[in-house]
This record gives structure tokens, sequence and C-alpha cells, in this order.
């Protein structure tokens, strides 16, 4: 059940790990999953910088069993390159006889550029919102105080005696993750929909908050909470909660993919209170999503279960449905009771921590690099106060005990 790690020198001669790989279990000749390492992780970003490569025999009681190692440096690890790996005491104790421990083979290796989230957004990359209400039944009774959708006037004794709205939850996830989005949104114009309502009656599981199915944008977080208020006079609560129908109209707006001179990603801001009850089709549309350039961030607000929602999130399980296996991370999921009591930046900054890297993987993946910086460029990222660009480096390795030809992908 081999696995290796990956350790750097240190200024002190001491060295310091940077990578585990997964073991591979029941196999003595295996190859393992292609690795991406930053260079400046791996190396400080010196190519000659001594690398060491150890080789263990996975034990789940934690005592894993040294195979052995060597001692290298990225300029070395060039594609089609063996190395011997050794064990220092089996060596000291077999003397002359002792030819090695395994060969451990690198099939690929490259070093490439990684452009950062910073550069696409200056390059005129667009990021297009698309906002998700939930009114189902279960919110309770807009009119009421103990509903997640009331909004009781109070008086704001500044000196102005102005009548101010209180913000529920929805309202102050909305203005937090807005206020940031919307400015990297050239015409701010939104497409806001409601789920698990009933209007005119009868129930939707997407429905424009315009009311307009011909025009469901509204203008910027200030036209968001207004559509949103307004709402109420049109929409009564229904249920049940289901997602599907709500991300199959996301995938829709993110179907128009990017190209070189038009970039464009879409993020889909859900807003909940409940357990879904359509997993099985949300997980699917989640799943035909990971392939498009969309990101969905799910919020959930009040007090109930949202253990559904930690599924969805991925961030160690990847979605499959009838063999279909999503292609890439696209959901973070984030319970606002978590946040309550901090600055609206935190849960933006919690929100919207894994879009960065996800709007990357994607472009990366259709060839699409981040154009010249435009006069837009002046605008700040809220979200991630800095991108290193730094190249990473990309390496497949195969590992083979002594008698055994080099193992290839």
């Amino acid at each position: 059940d081999p696995f290796f790690t990956v350790s750097k020198s240190r200024e002190d001669g001491g060295w310091v790990k940077v990578w585990d790989s997964e073991p591979v279990m029941k196999d003595i000749s295996p190859t393992w999953k292609e690795v991406t390492i930053p260079v400046q992780k791996l190396c400080n970003g010196d190519y000659d910088r001594p690398i060491r490569i150890t080789v263990y025999d996975y034990e789940s009681s934690g005592d894993h069993q040294l195979i052995g190692g060597f001692q290298t440096s990225l300029r070395a690890l060039q594609p089609n390159k063996q190395f011997t790996v050794v064990n220092e005491k089996l060596k000291q104790k077999k003397g002359d006889k002792y030819k090695g421990s395994g060969t451990f083979n690198v099939v690929k290796s490259v070093v490439e550029k990684r452009y950062s989230f910073l550069e696409y957004v200056r390059g005129g990359c667009e990021l297009n919102l698309v906002v998700a209400i939930d009114f189902t039944a279960s919110n309770g009774a807009p009119s009421t105080p103990q509903s997640l959708h009331y909004q009781p006037p109070t008086m704001n004794f500044d000196g102005s005696l102005r009548i101010v709205s209180h913000l529920n939850e929805y309202q102050q996830a909305i203005v937090s993750i807005g206020q940031i989005l919307q400015d990297y949104d050239s015409d701010q114009l939104f497409p806001l929909y409601g789920f698990g309502g009933a209007v005119n009656g009868q129930t939707s599981h997407c429905f424009p908050l315009t009311f307009d199915p011909g025009n469901p944008e509204v203008t910027g977080v200030q036209g968001i909470l207004e559509a949103y208020k307004n709402a109420f006079n049109f929409v009564s609560l229904s249920g049940p909660t289901l997602f599907s129908q709500i991300l199959a109209m996301a995938n829709r707006y993110a179907s128009q993919h990017p190209s070189q001179t038009s970039q464009n990603y879409t993020i889909l801001l859900i807003l909940t209170d409940g357990v879904i009850n359509d997993m099985d089709q949300t997980i699917e549309q989640i799943i035909e999503g990971s392939g498009l350039p969309l990101s969905i961030v799910i919020v959930g607000v009040g007090q109930a279960d949202f253990s559904n929602m930690e599924v969805l999130d991925a961030d160690d399980t990847p979605l499959v449905y009838n063999g279909k296996k999503m292609k890439r991370d696209i959901v973070q999921f984030v319970p606002f009771r978590r946040f309550r009591s901090m600055h609206y930046t935190a849960l933006a900054a919690e929100t919207l921590a894994e879009i960065p890297e996800q709007l990357v993987s994607y472009m990366s993946s259709m060839g699409i690099k981040p154009n010249p910086p435009t006069l837009a460029s002046s605008r700040h990222m809220h979200v991630e106060q800095s991108f290193k660009d730094v190249p990473s480096f990309h390496s497949e390795f195969g590992v083979a005990p002594p008698s055994a030809p080099p193992t290839q992908l």
C-alpha cells in the first residue's frame, strides 16, 4: 500500500514536508495520480533546491513502514527519469549486495504558468451574479416577528428621525455578498428569482421577482432589496424546497461558454432556510453545471438542519449521479448563523473564498488566458487580497520494485 511524501530542504539543513500522496492500496507497482504543487511551496522558486521524495508502506495505525527515498531537485525531475529508492538502514546492513528498494519513475513533469483570479478580472472577465430566494412556508409568515422574512420598521434616533428597515438574514446576505460582486458586473443587472412560493395561487419553484419572465433582471443590490421587499405583495409562501429548477435556470445562463476575447463567469447565490426535497435532481444539475463557467454559493439562514448542504458542498467527496461524476468542485455552502455576530464582510469572505480558484480552474481547463488589463483594472477585489503569480509543478509518478519494468500511465 505505498504512498510518498515530498519535502524541501531548509537553509539550516533540515527538511520540511510539503506534500503527501494518497496511498495506492494492494499494489506493489503503483501509478499515483497527477500531483500539482505550486513551485513556491515545492522549492521556494529555486529549481535547484534539494527535494527529498520518501516512499512508505501505508499502515492504518499510522505507523507507516519506510520503503526508501531519494534526493533530487525540480530541475532534475524530468519526464521518463528513473530514481533508485534507497533505504539507508538496509543499505548499511546488506552492503554491496543491496541494489535498492525499488525504482521511482517520473512519467510526466511540467512547469507551467498559473494565472491568477485577479489577472482574469483585470483583463475584463465579467462576473455575472444570479440570485435565488427561498419563499417556502418554513420561513414563517412574513408579518410575524418569528419569520425569517420579517422586516420590522424601527426608529433611528441619529438626529434625522428616519424610519429605516431592520435587515433580516436574507437581506444581510444579499448586501454583504452583492456589494462585493456588483463591482465586477459592468451593467450591474442581476437576474433575481424566487422558489417555493405561490404566484397567483400556483406554486412555482423558479419565478422571476420582477414577475416579468422576459425581463428577470434588477439593477444593483438596491434593486435586489427592493424587488425582494415588493415580492410579498404578490407571493404566498408555499413549498416544498426544491433546488433543481433554479439550478437548471443557472446552467442555462452559464451555457454561453466564454472565449478568449469574451470572458464571463456566472455565480449563483441561493438563499434558503431548509432541507431540500429533490436531492437526486439537484445533484444531477450540479454535475451538469460543473462543466460550465459557474459557481454556486448557498447561504443557509435560520436554525434548520443543513446536513444535506454539506453533501452538496462536496469538498471531500465529489458528487456522482447515474455514473456521472462532477468535473470540478463548484459549490460552497455557509450557514448564516456562524456569522450573525460578525461584521458583514466576514460572511462575504467565507462564501466567496472558493470562487477565485473555481474560476481559474475552469478558464485553465478551457485554455483561456487572461486578457491584457482593461481600464476597469483599477477595481479592487475585496474577497482575495492576493493570488501569487507563481507557476505550478504538475507531475505523475510511477514506482516499481527493483525487478519490475517502469510503470507507465
